[in-house]
């Protein structure tokens, strides 16, 4: 059974500047896994520039389709960064889920999604250094670029699995916590 916090669904958490409004947990879940399949959605859309790109090189390789799939590629992580951006804007303006640890929920997914997003900030930066001076380089480069955002992944996973604010969640926060500790890429329904 869940222990609600003090006070009705909506009343501030805690007073003052720092006042947090509290909410329905199924609200809450809603407003976060809506953001979500919107980053899901415009991530899509991204990665479908960047494949088109992608494949434009494979059909004709060279320093130009090159120089033009790196632009591609950091142009698609700094959308995405930017997508992720949205979404911790999204989890402030949602408030707290008003159930035992909401708050802490709340705080901890906050801060891992801002944490991912300060990963991929030297990510954008190395990619700007792919280098197109020869087809060998080039594709060692983008390699390690496309292999440092896998394990900036799997390790945004592992530590989502190992903070504490996420296990034991209630039901109707736990499509969340499968978003950020699997490879689902929305949040699955409860």
């Amino acid at each position: 059974m869940l222990t609600l916090w003090p006070g009705t669904a909506s009343s501030p958490a805690m007073s003052g500047a720092d006042a947090v409004t509290t909410v329905p947990p199924a609200s809450y879940a809603a407003a976060v896994c809506g953001a979500i399949a919107t980053v899901h959605t415009n991530t899509l859309a991204s990665q479908a520039s960047l494949q088109q790109t992608a494949q434009a090189f494979q059909v004709q390789p060279s320093s130009a389709t090159a120089s033009q799939l790196r632009q591609a590629l950091v142009d698609s992580l700094t959308r995405v960064r930017g997508y992720f951006g949205d979404v911790v804007t999204a989890l402030k303006s949602a408030g707290v889920p008003a159930e035992r640890n909401g708050a802490r929920f709340a705080k901890a997914l906050t801060k891992h999604l801002q944490a991912a997003i300060a990963a991929v900030d030297p990510l954008v930066q190395q990619a700007k250094k792919i280098d197109v001076g020869s087809a060998t380089r080039f594709s060692t480069t983008f390699r390690r670029v496309t292999a440092r955002l896998d394990a900036i992944s799997t390790e945004s996973k592992a530590q989502a699995r190992e903070d504490p604010a996420f296990q034991h969640v209630s039901p109707t926060l736990h499509p969340i916590v499968v978003y950020l500790t699997t490879s689902a890429t929305t949040c699955p329904a409860s």
